[in-house]
């Protein structure tokens, strides 16, 4: 749980930073990669592993298909909804590089290559640690927002 709280609050941190008004959909892109990879708990009920797996569920691949599927189902420009899904989807994988995992990191360029990616930094359990942290960066940014409109307004009217 700590870990989808400190991917959801990069989410929000990103859309702030790139004032995005449909946060909700950057949000959302950021849990998809998480949501997809829990299909390889079907697995354990079907007998199915050799090609359902956590691995290749949780790669960006993977997360564009699932938000391209999804895009149509929102009322919103379907365009736009991808792009701030794939921008949630994305931080989502970037900061799962940033964890030290036992198979040692993400698949970011799958299907194409098998290579391993990581940077090591945090064992997930350790992202409860993360997230007072991130929820400071979260209101800091919100709070830089609004005082740069405030000024812009200011300056416009005066």
């Amino acid at each position: 749980m700590p870990d989808w709280m400190s991917h959801i609050l990069i989410g929000l941190i990103l859309a702030e930073i790139f004032f995005v008004r449909k946060k909700s959909l950057v949000a959302l892109g950021s849990l998809i990669p998480d949501l997809l990879s829990k299909f390889h708990l079907l697995s354990f009920y079907f007998g199915v592993t050799g090609w359902l797996s956590f691995s290749s569920f949780h790669t960006p691949a993977m997360a564009l298909l699932m938000i391209v599927l999804l895009a149509g189902l929102f009322n919103y420009n379907q365009t736009k909804a991808a792009g701030l899904m794939t921008l949630g989807a994305m931080s989502h994988i970037l900061a799962d590089a940033a964890l030290k995992h036992f198979n040692s990191g993400q698949y970011l360029l799958f299907p194409f290559s098998f290579k391993l990616f990581a940077l090591n930094w945090l064992w997930p359990d350790e992202t409860v640690f993360v997230l007072p942290f991130l929820a400071l960066l979260y209101f800091l940014v919100k709070f830089a927002k609004r005082s740069i409109t405030k000024d812009r307004e200011k300056n416009e009217l005066g």
